[in-house]
C-alpha cells in the first residue's frame, strides 16, 4: 500500500463509498502523499532560494505506478515550486487511486441512478482490513509510539486536509495538531521529512484558500 492509497482509504466513508471531506481536499491530500512517498524514498528533495522547488535526487523508479509517473514528470521538468506541482498533479489522481483499490479488491464499485437518470458511482469498502491497519498504526503513533517517516507525514496530511475530525473524533482539533507537531520534532522523522511536511501543508492551504476565494467571487 502506498501513502496515497492509505490516505484515500481514510478519506472515504466505509459504507457510503464517497469522500468524507470536500473533493479538493482529497485531491490535495493525494498529491501530498505521492510527493511525500518520493521524498521518503530519497527520489526528490527541495532546493531554491525559498527551499520550495522540487528537484530530482535519484530518478530510479519505485515500482509503484503513480509515484513513478510523477517522478518521470519531475525529471522532465526544470525545478518547479511545490504549489505548481500540486496544481499540475491533482487532476484525475483520485480516480486512478480508486481504480487501483478496486482492482486489488479493497474497494467495491457500485453504480446507481439518482432520480432515475443521473448516474452515481460509489466505492464502499470490500475489504476493511487495510484501512483498519492504517488506523491502528496511526493511532499507536498518536499515543506515543515512535513515528516512522511515512506515518508522521500521513498524519500531517490528514491534519492539513481537516480529515482528523472524521478519522480521530476522540481527539479535538487542538490536541490532534499538538500531537502531530510533536511528531515533527522527533529524531526518527528526519530533516527531509520535516521539510516535506512544511511544503505540503503550505501548498495545500494555499490551494484551498484560492479555491474558496474563487468560489466566493463566482457566487458574488
Amino acid at each position: 500500500m502506498t501513502l496515497a492509497e492509505d490516505f484515500l482509504l481514510l478519506a472515504m466513508h466505509e459504507e457510503k463509498g464517497k469522500p468524507v471531506i470536500p473533493v479538493l481536499r482529497v485531491e490535495c491530500g493525494l498529491v501530498g502523499a505521492v510527493l511525500a512517498e518520493l521524498v521518503v524514498a530519497g527520489r526528490i528533495g527541495f532546493e531554491g532560494r525559498k527551499g520550495d522547488e522540487i528537484v530530482v535526487l535519484d530518478p530510479t523508479p519505485l515500482g509503484t505506478p503513480e509515484e513513478d509517473a510523477v517522478l518521470a514528470r519531475i525529471v522532465e521538468e526544470k525545478p518547479r515550486r511545490t504549489q505548481w506541482w500540486f496544481n499540475k498533479l491533482k487532476s484525475q489522481l483520485r480516480q486512478r487511486t480508486v481504480e487501483r483499490l478496486v482492482a486489488s479488491g479493497i474497494l467495491a464499485e457500485e453504480r446507481h441512478s439518482l432520480l432515475g437518470f443521473i448516474p452515481v458511482t460509489r466505492h464502499p469498502e470490500a475489504d476493511p482490513l487495510p484501512e483498519l491497519e492504517v488506523r491502528g498504526r496511526l493511532t499507536t503513533v498518536l499515543n506515543g509510539a515512535p513515528a516512522d517517516a511515512r506515518s508522521a507525514t500521513l498524519l500531517a496530511i490528514v491534519q492539513a486536509c481537516g480529515l482528523n475530525r472524521a478519522v480521530f473524533p476522540e481527539l479535538d482539533k487542538k490536541e490532534f495538531k499538538r500531537r502531530v507537531e510533536a511528531l515533527g520534532e522527533g529524531a526518527e522523522v528526519g530533516a527531509a521529512v520535516k521539510k516535506t511536511i512544511e511544503q505540503i501543508e503550505g501548498a495545500m492551504v494555499a490551494l484551498m484558500v484560492a479555491a474558496t476565494a474563487g468560489a466566493a467571487a463566482g457566487g458574488g
